[in-house]
């Protein structure tokens, strides 16, 4: 649409034109831009012996070109283990999921397991580090005093804590937070002889401690 400023700059170009059509001879043919499938108006102004103005209605389709859709943008997350026989197992996951989330990236690194919590304790008190590591759970319980783990706790109630075993998410807490997710659970067992152990007057134990 013409705004008022220019609707009078037109109007004004148009009077002028009739004015000096007595002058000479022209053709002047007045076109507005129209978006789709919108009717137009064209004045065609012949100018002769005497000016005659004659009004033409048109009708033009003009198609608005529609931006390319941008991609969407792809949150990368990193991902840091320290097991050399399980790359080629990691890379066949993290594609899996990626053709699930095209939207998700998954950078892979593998740090040699004799360096690996030492590297990654370095670049976290930095302010570095990975989005996802695997460690052993005493290690993240004492990162955990530093604010070096992320607490996990409303992040488990949307759902894909609920397969995790309760006893093995309780060991796996500190205070009622959740700090990490179990990946396996091994099971360690400790052998007696109740014979020998009756002889010198041994309790058998009944926990760890």
């Amino acid at each position: 649409m013409l705004t008022r400023r220019e609707f009078l700059k037109s109007l004004g170009m148009s009077l002028g034109l009739t004015v000096l059509a007595g002058c000479a001879p022209k053709i002047v043919e007045v076109t507005r831009v129209v978006t789709e499938k919108e009717v137009v108006k064209e004045t065609v102004v012949v100018e002769k012996e005497k000016p005659v103005e004659k009004t033409v209605v048109v009708e033009k389709v003009v198609k608005e070109t529609a931006a390319p859709a941008k991609a969407p943008e792809r949150t990368v997350i990193n991902f840091a283990h320290c097991w050399s026989f399980a790359v080629q197992d990691f890379e066949l996951l993290f594609k899996r999921l990626e053709d699930q989330n095209p939207n998700i990236k998954v950078q892979l690194e593998m740090i040699p397991p004799a360096t690996y919590a030492d590297t990654l304790k370095t670049r976290y008190m930095g302010g570095e580090g990975p989005d996802v590591i695997f460690l052993w759970m005493p290690t993240v319980k004492e990162w955990d005093k530093l604010g070096l783990v992320m607490d996990l706790t409303e992040a488990m109630k949307e759902g894909w804590g609920d397969w995790i075993r309760e006893d093995a998410r309780r060991m796996m807490a500190v205070d009622g937070r959740d700090i990490m997710v179990p990946l396996r659970v091994t099971t360690l067992g400790i052998y007696y002889n109740k014979n020998i152990f009756e002889e010198v007057g041994i309790q058998p134990f009944t926990s760890y401690n």
